[in-house]
């Protein structure tokens, strides 16, 4: 991962994943796609690669010389969730939901990690707090303007009392939660991600 510049028109300053070319070696995870209220939207794909054995050192060299990245290095999921967490660096919504998948996932086999839904938040304004719905959430707009859905105000219905938990019960309906919780200022800290995993989501969808 590297930081991204400070002069940079989107994300500046943030811990991203780099960009570059595709490799048959690489293994495709979920397509995302920025927020509606965001001034810029981008339209793009993660993958990984299983650098376990190193079996193929060419793949994994890094290329330092980018001019949109700095601090570019390999680090552990857990590092960088624990720098996030203490406000050493930035870590942005979509990073932070794939690297939660990467350490849940850390024994199993990476293409267990694709999902062929595109995720698009869907922003709710929660005070001092930003709700982000994704795909499957009960709350989430399906419709077909779900990629244009303005950010709202978010209201009782959208915060149901057990909010730790991937489901939660309301009478004789289980309703799947589906979202990331995190401050305003500053923005993106205190990261929470609650989430239901890819089977899930290709079964409900």
């Amino acid at each position: 991962m590297g930081r991204r510049c400070s002069r940079s028109s989107f994300l500046p300053n943030a811990f991203v994943f780099p960009g570059g070319m595709v490799d048959d070696t690489d293994k495709a995870m979920p397509n995302w796609l920025t927020p509606f209220d965001y001034g810029k939207r981008f339209d793009t794909y993660f993958y990984t690669l299983d650098v376990s054995d190193n079996s193929d050192k060419e793949a994994i060299k890094i290329d330092s010389k980018s001019k949109e990245l700095y601090e570019i290095d390999w680090y552990s999921a857990e590092e960088i969730v624990n720098r996030a967490n203490s406000g050493q660096l930035i870590l942005p919504p979509p990073q932070a939901y794939e690297i939660r998948r990467i350490i849940e996932n850390r024994f199993g086999n990476l293409e267990q990690l694709y999902c062929p839904l595109k995720l698009c938040p869907q922003l709710l304004d929660a005070g001092d707090k930003v709700i982000a719905l994704l795909n499957n959430d009960f709350a989430y707009n399906h419709d077909q303007n779900s990629t244009e859905t303005p950010m709202r105000k978010a209201c009782s219905a959208d915060l149901p009392s057990a909010i730790g938990t991937s489901t939660v019960n309301e009478g004789k309906t289980r309703r799947q939660l589906h979202r990331m919780i995190f401050n305003k200022k500053p923005l993106w800290s205190q990261m929470k991600v609650i989430y239901c995993s890819t089977q899930q989501s290709q079964q409900q969808r």
